[in-house]
């Protein structure tokens, strides 16, 4: 009887060490996943952050064009805190659209993010289709990223997930 307990004591702790080693296994492989993720957070800023430097006119960011895309603030929206922005896709296959936003000031004929203030603000991994008159309505709000914004020169870009890294943006003046 003393073998049987002992055997089933030794068989329960080997399977205890078992799950014990298989949870501190999967555990490490989350947290690599997490830094892998932030470092791509990173990456991908860095990305946009130089892909921000080449823009034209006509509102969009990046060397290759976003065809057939618009995007405007819907009348009466704009506050210092917040717009909603109306993007109109006229493709056949519509893009899809992010909930990312950046705001950018206009400096010395040059385009600079404002300040963030909320270095660990997040946005929701979220990519949002067009309606099928090609509209998606959203509404941003920057309060606790960038906070009010003064007076000036202003725009909100925001990504396009077709295959590359392209933006668009709209430009706006706070009074």
């Amino acid at each position: 009887m003393r073998k049987v307990y002992i055997i089933v004591i030794s068989t329960v702790a080997l399977i205890l060490i078992i799950c014990g080693i298989e949870f501190f296994t999967n555990n490490r492989h989350e947290e690599n996943i997490i830094t892998n993720a932030n470092q791509n957070v990173v990456i991908n800023q860095n990305l946009i952050n130089n892909s921000l430097n080449n823009t034209t006119n006509q509102g969009v960011v990046n060397k290759k064009s976003v065809d057939n895309v618009t995007m405007i603030i819907k009348d009466g929206t704009l506050t210092k805190t917040s717009a909603t922005v109306i993007i109109e896709d006229k493709n056949e296959e519509k893009y899809n659209y992010s909930s990312w936003f950046r705001i950018d000031k206009k400096e010395n004929e040059g385009w600079k993010e404002v300040n963030v203030i909320d270095e660990k603000y997040a946005f929701t991994d979220i990519a949002y289709l067009p309606d099928e008159n090609g509209k998606v309505e959203m509404n941003t709000n920057w309060k606790n990223l960038y906070g009010e914004l003064e007076k000036g020169e202003y725009r909100l870009v925001k990504e396009v997930y077709d295959n590359g890294n392209n933006y668009i943006y709209v430009e706006f003046t706070i009074e």
